[in-house]
């Protein structure tokens, strides 16, 4: 029996793979674990905002909602946003569906248009000085813990 028929050494050469092996997706998984606890680390924490939009009085569905914070660096500040549904209702999301926004004061921007095709953005139904921060008049303030902000009512003139 040749030397590498022998099953002894099939055996050892087969351990050393598998010993191998799991060592790099031990090493892998210790990587993983550290990236993610400093990228979780570095997250700033977010808290749940929710509030309601109307134009005219009436629930702006469809409508998307984006705070713009107004600290030092605003261009590097993430943007929470929602759409407003059926009964007026927004909550907001920065990372993920619905996971908040950070703390910090903010101006607010409100973007509606009718609903149309892909070729065409759509006629806006509220006035373009809603769509700029600066102009918007709308403000809000987000805090640790649970957020309704007051409602936000604005006139489609």
């Amino acid at each position: 029996m040749a030397s590498s028929d022998h099953p002894a050494r099939h055996c050892s050469s087969q351990y050393h793979y598998s010993s191998t092996h799991q060592c790099l997706l031990l090493v892998l998984g210790m990587v993983l674990t550290i990236c993610c606890a400093c990228q979780h680390e570095n997250q700033i924490p977010l808290y749940p905002v929710q509030g309601r939009v109307y134009v005219d009085s009436q629930p702006a569905e469809g409508a998307l909602v984006v705070l713009h914070a107004l600290h030092d660096n605003p261009t590097n500040a993430p943007q929470p946003r929602g759409f407003v549904d059926k009964n007026a209702h927004y909550q907001l999301s920065t990372h993920s569906r619905h996971d908040g926004a950070p703390v910090g004061k903010y101006a607010v921007t409100v973007l509606w248009r009718k609903q149309s095709d892909e070729d065409d953005p759509g006629e806006l139904l509220v006035p373009r000085h809603y769509l700029d921060p600066k102009q918007s008049g709308l403000h809000a303030t987000i805090v640790a813990g649970n957020n309704t902000l007051k409602a936000f009512h604005l006139t489609s003139e």
